[in-house]
């Protein structure tokens, strides 16, 4: 299963949505990228699509403005559009519910979908999710300002795109210069046309308390955009949350710790 052998393509709203699929299971899982530069579906989980895809019919899609879905004029990191976007690729792909993978920006949209539209999504993985509240820590983090002036003036570069790739893992290993090429060509690609949102990222900390859904919270101790601390707020406010912690490791867990992150959430959605 390669990245070009997967792409698909699905039209709603007047957008093409860009999409890999894999596996026939019975169940659904629908894996949602954050919002880093040069950020895609395919860039954050192809180390969890053939592990998933050998149990569940498994989704990565490209939310507009990155990867190759279309960028429109605006709703950019609007993570309520988002969310509409991703129910009607539901529709269109006759996925009625789905356990949902949310990694950063994505974790605000799985957690958006258990709000406005709970009987569409099945249980819930959140990867250090976005808009969520640091106990103690300064905001905004160090990786958050690095996310903010990626495409302030002068514009981005490659420098700048090794810092944030540097910040977003603990183990600077795989910050390689392939890497950060590939990740700098794509943020070129997807590059902006318009500010984001009014309403992106809206915080959503304060509603979680009515997420039902079994939900296993995922986090980097070493997290420096969206820091530690911000996971104990969540896993207090949900009443149906697991967190899980793993050392060694920053906002990038999926990526860092691919094995122990594929035993994890497939056990967890596997349990009775």
């Amino acid at each position: 299963m390669t990245e070009e052998s997967t792409r698909r393509s699905v039209r709603v709203r007047d957008l093409n949505i860009s999409y890999h699929e894999a596996g026939n299971g019975s169940e659904t899982v629908i894996l949602l990228h954050g919002a880093g530069p040069g950020a895609s579906a395919w860039g954050n989980f192809h180390q969890q699509f053939g592990p998933y895809a050998e149990r569940y019919r498994t989704l990565l899609i490209d939310m507009p403005h990155y990867g190759n879905s279309d960028r429109p004029p605006d709703h950019r990191n609007d993570t309520v559009f988002y969310t509409a976007v991703l129910l009607d690729v539901m529709d269109a792909l006759k996925v009625d519910r789905a356990h949902l993978v949310g990694n950063s920006m994505g974790g605000v949209i799985a957690l958006r979908v258990a709000l406005d539209a709970p009987e569409r999504a099945g249980r819930l993985v959140l990867l250090g999710p976005a808009g969520s509240l640091p106990l103690f820590t300064p905001s905004p983090t160090y990786g958050q300002q690095l996310l903010r002036g990626y495409y302030q003036p002068p514009g981005p570069s490659v420098e700048k795109m090794k810092a944030w790739m540097s910040v977003i893992v603990h183990d600077q290993a795989l910050v390689t210069e392939e890497l950060i090429q590939e990740r700098y060509e794509a943020s070129m690609a997807n590059r902006p046309t318009s500010p984001p949102a009014p309403n992106a990222m809206i915080p959503i900390w304060h509603e979680v308390g009515r997420v039902k859904h079994k939900t296993l919270i995922i986090w980097g101790k070493e997290d420096r955009v969206v820091p530690m601390d911000a996971a104990f707020v969540l896993s207090r406010l949900m009443p149906n949350a697991d967190l899980h912690i793993f050392g060694n490791t920053g906002h990038w867990v999926q990526n860092e710790r691919p094995d122990d992150f594929n035993a994890v959430t497939l056990t967890f959605f596997s349990t009775p």
